[in-house]
């Protein structure tokens, strides 16, 4: 009785085989299209967001709902499907040029757009400028839903704006000094249009490439900007000097003033001392007169024969005397 029982593993394929030959082909058909819906159903309803990125789930492509990064689950496609946005990724959009590829060698090929970076400055000159617009998306749904074509608002955008800004500056301030306060500019002005769209944009930064004249009359240009940077030297040039003869002049001055303040404060401390000294000189005079007068002989004297020679003579003693400095002689 066991052994009629036991299962018999070497005729089970065959079974199989001759169980499933029994079915329909409609039948076999079925099952299979049951199989494939509920694998696509199952893989359909879970979908895996990275941590740069945001899932925007669209219900019948309406919006729904945003997930964030992780593992989620949905209603199977068609009743809803997920877009993933990056969030995170800095986007550049390359205006009056493209890449298009590198050579050979490794090196970069970009391809000129006339109609994009050709632009007429204020004092209407025209030049040749490219430039390249950095963006993040910071509203998934507002990027997708609010305007048909992102990319391209944004590139026609900019295009726009930057043509705005060129048209208000000059082209000395276009090709030379002027470039940032043009990038800052263009900047402000994509943002500020884009935010009236509600693209859920935000703008990182407008790097200016390449601004050159037009190729035709580049040279010309060239020897233009020759000629200034020329002028602009000598003018450096003629007011470090300006600069150097005034310092020079302005300290001489200084100097004049100071040594003749210097003389004025000398010569009046001298008046001073004479006078104390003839004030002196008069209290003796009104005490004492003959002795004030004497005095008043004996240093004028002094002052007069300071330094020559003299000679002393007393006829009462038949006396002789040479004085000559640091020499007295007796002379009889």
């Amino acid at each position: 009785m066991f052994m009629e029982d036991r299962f018999d593993w070497e005729k089970f394929p065959e079974d199989q085989v001759r169980r499933f030959g029994n079915l329909k082909p409609s039948s076999i058909i079925i099952g299979i299209f049951i199989l494939i819906i509920a694998i696509i159903i199952l893989s359909s309803s879970f979908y895996t967001v990275n941590t740069d990125e945001a899932g925007v789930i669209k219900t019948f492509g309406a919006f729904s709902r945003i997930t964030g990064p992780g593992i989620h689950t949905k209603w199977p496609w068609p009743i809803q499907t997920v877009e993933k946005v990056s969030v995170e990724k800095v986007n550049r959009i390359e205006i009056g040029f493209r890449t298009v590829g590198k050579d050979s060698a490794g090196n970069i090929i970009y391809s000129d757009i006339p109609e994009e970076k050709t632009m007429v400055t204020k004092d209407e000159n025209i030049v040749e400028v490219e430039f390249i617009v950095q963006y993040i998306v910071r509203d998934p749904s507002a990027y997708l839903f609010n305007v048909d074509n992102p990319v391209e608002t944004i590139r026609k955008t900019s295009w726009s704006a930057m043509r705005t800004v060129i048209a208000s500056n000059t082209v000395d301030d276009v090709l030379t000094i002027g470039k940032e306060a043009i990038q800052n500019q263009t900047k402000d002005l994509i943002q500020s249009v884009l935010d009236r769209y509600n693209c859920g944009i935000r703008v990182v930064a407008v790097q200016l490439q390449d601004v050159d004249p037009p190729a035709q009359v580049k040279s010309a240009f060239d020897e233009v900007q020759k000629a200034k940077e020329k002028m602009d030297q000598l003018v450096n040039e003629g007011k470090r000097y300006y600069n150097q003869v005034v310092l020079e002049a302005q300290g001489e001055a200084y100097k004049i003033v100071k040594e003749a303040e210097a003389y004025k404060i000398q010569k009046i401390n001298l008046a001073k001392g004479e006078v104390s000294r003839f004030e002196e000189v008069y209290r003796q005079y009104v005490k004492e007169k003959n002795i004030a007068k004497k005095q008043i002989y004996l240093d004028r004297m002094r002052s007069i024969l300071a330094g020559i020679n003299k000679y002393i003579v007393d006829p009462s003693v038949n006396l002789n005397i040479f004085l000559q400095q640091e020499k007295t002689e007796v002379i009889k």
